[in-house]
């Protein structure tokens, strides 16, 4: 099979050419409001021209369980004015045993991404991917081995934050990924702890502001002269590595475009091709022109293309309930023009392998078929058919099937023998 996978993306966040005003509520605890992350997010990003509004409920020690049950949290949830809501785990939790991340974590974080957007209709929850302890857990490390390191517990919370964000169609702004990245280049010159070994220095929390403002913004932090207080050589490098980690991850970072399209072309059966439409949680539809014809097509459809010789190209539209974005995109896609489109009708054929006849089910009108040969070779057709299919006329073989009516096309294969 030849697949063709085209995938078309714009962003209604993150859209760098002019200045970008957020609304933004942080969930979390105490790795939060040590410093005052959402203060220094929002002046990092007034130097560069750009705007954040926030808002926090971090108590000391909170959990994600416990926020589902926070009424100052479930009101700021329920505001509906949030571009982003940021959520933040207890700093061990999600480094936990698999089994009991499954119980105690992942439900209560889908809960609030649900929450969140039942009630802000174009908001982007973010997961805080937090980071490992200077030393790891030594308070669980006798009873999880892994965490008895710094590494060990790195590599747990990143996996798991990435999981909740694949979970829940979420970004995860990779703040641990970052910090794991200073401490290895820096040999923890820059020091990002204080002295307990778990929270953020002044660097640490100017690290994490420098990440969160590449997801939001989706451009790097370098550039700011905001500095926090700290040197301005290490304030730069930590800019730079920000930016880095988010750019050098959207796959693994799930950061994809608020909005965006994609189009599943598969060769199945030459000559045919299915189309499958592919849309994200805030694409509505998408208007695909053929030529001098539109077709609307929304999530999921699946259309079937028939192709004789040339190149098929299309352009792409997507639309959203966030806004509208038009997409002109011209993509050659295979050889051939189409000339069967529509919703695909599966009829039931029968028998399987043929001998003399083939019976449709589901068509209770006349309807046109086709026979090709699996090189596509059009073998026999009938456009006024009423009963079954005779094929005691073929060779023996293996054959492709088209069927048109008023329900729609279908495209299968037999076997005559």
């Amino acid at each position: 099979m030849n697949r063709i996978i085209i995938c078309l993306c714009l962003s209604f966040l993150g859209l760098s050419a002019s200045a970008q005003d957020y609304n933004a509520l942080f969930v979390g605890n105490s790795y939060i409001y040590t410093n005052d992350l959402p203060l220094m997010l929002s002046q990092i990003a007034e130097s560069k021209s750009n705007s954040l509004i926030t808002a926090s409920s971090t108590p000391g020690g909170s959990t994600f369980e416990s926020h589902t049950v926070n009424s100052v949290t479930q009101d700021l949830l329920h505001n509906g004015s949030w571009d982003f809501v940021i959520l933040q785990e207890q700093s061990q939790m999600p480094a936990f045993p698999i089994n009991q991340v499954q119980t105690d974590v992942y439900p209560f974080a889908k809960n609030l991404v649900d929450t969140a957007r039942a009630y802000n209709n174009c908001v982007m929850p973010i997961f805080y991917m937090t980071w490992g302890r200077m030393n790891g857990d030594v308070d669980n490390c006798e009873n999880f081995p892994p965490l008895c390191t710094y590494e060990g517990m790195q590599e747990l919370l990143t996996e798991r934050y990435q999981e909740m964000s694949v979970m829940n169609d979420c970004w995860v702004s990779p703040v641990g990924a970052a910090w794991k990245q200073v401490r290895e280049e820096t040999n923890d010159d820059i020091q990002l702890y204080v002295n307990d070994g778990s929270h953020p220095s002044v660097a640490g929390t100017y690290l994490a502001a420098c990440v969160f403002y590449a997801m939001m913004w989706n451009e790097s932090p370098v550039g700011s002269d905001y500095y926090a207080g700290l040197d301005v050589a290490d304030a730069q490098y930590l800019q730079g590595v920000a930016g880095d980690v988010v750019a050098g991850g959207q796959e693994a970072w799930n950061h994809y475009p608020v909005v965006w399209g994609e189009l599943d072309i598969s060769q199945d059966l030459p000559p045919f091709y299915s189309v499958e439409t592919n849309l994200s949680y805030w694409a509505d539809s998408v208007l695909v022109n053929f030529g001098d014809e539109e077709f609307l097509w929304q999530d999921g459809d699946v259309n079937a293309l028939l192709f004789d010789d040339g190149m098929l190209t299309y352009e792409l539209e997507i639309y959203s309930a966030c806004g509208n974005v038009g997409i002109v995109e011209t993509i050659e896609i295979g050889e051939g023009d189409y000339v069967v489109d529509g919703q695909i009708q599966e009829f039931k054929t029968f028998p399987n392998p043929a001998t003399d006849w083939i019976e449709v089910e589901g068509i209770d009108s006349k309807y046109s078929y086709r026979i090709y040969s699996m090189a596509g070779v059009l073998i026999d057709e009938n456009a006024n058919a009423v009963e079954s299919i005779p094929t005691s006329h073929l060779a023996e073989g293996r054959y492709i099937l088209t069927i048109e009516c008023e329900k729609g096309s279908g495209i299968s294969t037999f076997v005559k023998r």
